[in-house]
């Protein structure tokens, strides 16, 4: 019997922004760093308080133009048509 991995949930942490995986299950969520540095700037640029490292944090496709901002984009399309499960994250 195959093994069912359970999807995890998440949503997005842009201010106003209500896209989860359960409302929008075909969205791309990006992971943000736990890097401290790196989380600080985030939290900066969304207007958040510097969230903890240890918590995991997700932004949306929406809030970036996905052709441009992604290396990868052509193999999540491609293994997306295939049927495969792809996840960013």
């Amino acid at each position: 019997m195959e093994e069912v991995k359970k999807l995890s949930y998440k949503y997005c942490i842009v201010p106003k922004c209500t896209n989860t995986t359960r409302k929008t299950p075909d969205k791309v969520f990006f992971r943000i760093s736990s890097d401290a540095k790196i989380r600080k700037q985030w939290c900066k640029v969304m207007r958040r308080d510097n969230i903890s490292p240890k918590s995991c944090l997700y932004c949306c496709e929406d809030h970036f133009n996905v052709k441009e901002d992604t290396e990868n984009y052509i193999e999540y399309n491609l293994m997306k048509e295939q049927g495969e499960n792809v996840l960013y994250g």
